[in-house]
């Protein structure tokens, strides 16, 4: 491993950007609870990203990481009765956040070697666990694990062909749902 993929080296940086963001928010109150999952999530998008070989992929993840970590420490005047309230009812803040996030894990499945695809599978998994036994993304995703047993992940990940995304194909900023 060299400096840059060490896991040394991505915890400090980690420590230096979605840690410290919300730890010095904290100086000047609490946050929303539904950040505490958003910065949960976000660090462990940053703990994976040592899986990601290419430094351009993981400054272009890392970076919709920074994005989502600025929405969530945004601290927004209390003065400001009108944007608070807007924020409050639509969540435009909270589904831009998450879109961020989603967008994350997309492009880190997409760049990661074997290993990390592997601990994608795995999360995915535990995920789908809680979901009931007939839950067609259950069913789907045990099926894809069935199909997958006796493969070697390094042959998944050398069967995916990474071809360059069309210009102006991939949004710079995820649209936020509309709909609820």
């Amino acid at each position: 491993m060299d400096a840059i993929t060490s896991p040394a080296n991505t915890e400090d940086h980690r420590s230096k950007t979605v840690q410290s963001q919300v730890s010095s928010l904290l100086g000047h109150g609490s946050l929303p609870l539904w950040t505490q999952e958003a910065v949960e999530h976000m660090a462990s998008l940053e703990g994976r990203l040592v899986f990601v070989s290419s430094t351009e992929h993981r400054s272009e993840i890392q970076s919709l990481i920074d994005a989502a970590a600025e929405l969530v420490v945004q601290v927004i005047p209390r003065r400001a009765l009108r944007r608070r309230l807007s924020n409050w009812w639509n969540g435009t803040p909270i589904e831009l956040v998450w879109a961020y996030l989603h967008e994350a894990d997309l492009r880190l499945i997409e760049y990661a070697d074997s290993r990390g695809l592997e601990i994608c599978l795995e999360t995915a998994v535990l995920h789908a666990s809680v979901l009931a036994a007939d839950d067609p993304t259950r069913v789907r995703l045990e099926e894809l694990v069935k199909d997958l047993e006796g493969k070697r992940l390094e042959d998944l990940v050398s069967e995916r062909t990474p071809e360059p995304p069309a210009s102006g194909s991939r949004r710079a900023r995820p649209r936020a749902r509309v709909a609820r």
